[in-house]
């Protein structure tokens, strides 16, 4: 059964926040090294207050812009670790949506 970390914030892939990024990469090398996970789950969810606070006026498109980070969260983790499985996911209030 292959280890998994979960519940990366995909802030990392758009922050302008280096330090924010770099803290998230050490850890998913941390959970490499002393676990050896196999697995990158990325989890976003719906009526996020960090949404609310990020971006105004979204509730919308709030499902957009959370599909639009987990993409490019995943490219990039894609990109940093070539040898790992990784999936994104949307959790809404009615059904979970299966992303990439």
């Amino acid at each position: 059964m292959a280890k998994t970390t979960s519940n990366l914030n995909c802030c990392i892939a758009t922050s302008n926040n280096k330090y924010w990024r770099k803290t998230c990469i050490d850890n998913i090398n941390l959970a490499i090294k002393l676990h050896n996970i196999k697995r990158i789950v990325v989890l976003e969810h719906s009526n996020c207050k960090a949404y609310d606070t990020t971006y105004n006026n979204i509730r919308n498109n709030e499902k957009e812009y959370h599909i639009s980070n987990i993409t490019k969260c995943i490219k990039m983790l894609k990109r940093i670790y070539p040898n790992i499985i990784i999936s994104g996911f949307y959790l809404d209030n009615i059904q979970d949506e299966k992303i990439v």
